[in-house]
């Protein structure tokens, strides 16, 4: 997925994004890991935040992140 360029707005509602995953067996958790690459030419001044993980755990919930 690509994302656009430019700021962010301040408590913005986003933009609803959904993906559909298959999983090998039935885990009773997964670990959702989201990187972010730069290309054409952007900087990152914190590089150190580029990758994000998130525990999802199966509760029968819709999760949001």
């Amino acid at each position: 997925m690509l994302c656009r360029p430019g700021a962010l707005t301040a408590g913005g509602p986003g933009e609803r994004m959904e993906l559909g995953l298959v999983l090998r067996g039935a885990p009773a958790e997964v670990t959702l890991r989201i990187d972010t690459p730069w290309r054409g030419g952007a900087q990152d001044t914190n590089p150190h935040n580029d990758v994000h993980e998130v525990l999802v755990r199966d509760t029968g919930d819709v999760h949001r992140f």
